[in-house]
């Protein structure tokens, strides 16, 4: 049997339905508590200000949409059927939710502060997204080598705006998906470009050059990214680009990003991922397994399993392993037999290990 929603979904799902023909600026607690039947004062025991309201359908949208497109990002097929993939996913939702086309085509004249930053970084995740497969196409020779990701996708989107502001002013008229393959094959046909019938393949990433340098172990905040509306695909696969196989990257986010994480492991990097706090820390290994996830483990569990791990470690291996708590007891274990060694300590307690056996 299913939960019913709670009070808070109610007013985030009224919200999400008023701005089918209510701009953003224009939103009112009013409004969604009418829409309720409850009082307005009722309604801010739940969200304190409009502002708060705002930003909690916003990230209620972020999390549908990554939701749908996750399994888009993680498909087989190559980029430009993906790309066609992401495209119609996004027409589908808008469709099943067409107040959230404000959301994520939304020019808010009237809105300012966090709450603009928050709309914007909707719009810049699907940006960073086509980016990001656009330089997967570049890279499997089916994309113009020479546009670059970003404009690619900066028109993507704008395509896509287009036609939804179009499907709007025509009373949301006939399937959007009906009107998008005509306008993707004109993007389309730009982007693969005048080639010859056989292109020579470019270089996967799995075949780039690895960084030199022995693998390190470090910490990526990107919640600070965020909140000023950016997203952070790119900053996360340079800092990924430039560490050697077998270093660990831990990302801290204030949300799960499901796109994200299809990407990387679809790119072949070791991922996992857990709720620490209100955040969401997702650990990534580079040309490497996942880290060993020992959090539930009881002493000894945890530090017996890392110290077999380690027995089985390549002369110049490195381990990862995620674990309950700071490894205290078993970091003169690991400095007796000559491993290098960094902790992350996470700010639910539990700790990132990586360890190395120096060359």
């Amino acid at each position: 049997m299913g939960t019913s929603p709670s009070r808070k979904e109610q007013i985030v799902d009224a919200a999400l339905t008023a701005l089918s023909d209510t701009p953003v600026d224009a939103l009112s607690t009013r409004q969604i508590a009418r829409r309720l039947g409850v009082s307005q004062p009722a309604l801010f025991r739940h969200f304190l200000s409009r502002e708060a309201l705002i930003l909690a359908v916003v990230a209620h949208a972020r999390a549908e949409i990554g939701a749908r497109l996750e399994p888009v990002i993680a498909a087989s097929g190559d980029a430009v059927e993906r790309l066609r993939a992401l495209a119609r996913a996004l027409m589908l939702y808008v469709e099943a939710r067409p107040g959230l086309s404000r959301l994520m085509f939304a020019e808010t004249p009237g809105i300012e502060g966090p709450q603009r930053s928050a709309l914007r970084g909707l719009v810049e995740m699907q940006r960073g997204l086509v980016a990001a497969i656009f330089r997967e196409g570049q890279a499997e020779g089916s994309l113009r080598a020479g546009v670059a990701p970003e404009d690619a996708a900066v028109a993507f989107v704008g395509l896509l705006q287009g036609l939804v502001l179009q499907w709007q002013l025509d009373g949301r008229s006939g399937p959007l998906a009906s009107a998008l393959d005509p306008l993707l094959d004109l993007w389309l046909d730009g982007a693969r470009g005048v080639t010859s019938p056989s292109p020579p393949p470019s270089s996967p990433p799995a075949a780039r050059r690895a960084p030199s340098g022995l693998p390190t172990a470090d910490l990526l905040d990107v919640r600070p990214v965020l909140a000023a509306g950016e997203d952070p695909f790119g900053l996360i696969t340079a800092r990924l680009d430039g560490l050697a196989p077998g270093s660990l990257l831990a990302i801290v986010a204030p949300f799960r990003p499901a796109p994200l994480i299809a990407l990387l492991r679809r790119k072949g990097y070791g991922v996992i991922e857990a709720p620490v706090g209100r955040d969401v820390v997702v650990a990534v290994s580079v040309a490497a397994p996942p880290p060993l996830d020992l959090r539930e483990g009881e002493p000894p569990g945890p530090m017996e399993a890392v110290l077999a791990a380690l027995d089985a470690l390549a002369p110049d291996g490195a381990l990862a392993a995620w674990l309950p708590r700071h490894p205290y007891p078993l970091l003169p274990i690991l400095e007796a037999r000559g491993l290098r060694h960094r902790v992350l300590d996470l700010e639910d307690g539990t700790a990132l290990l990586h360890a190395l056996r120096s060359p």
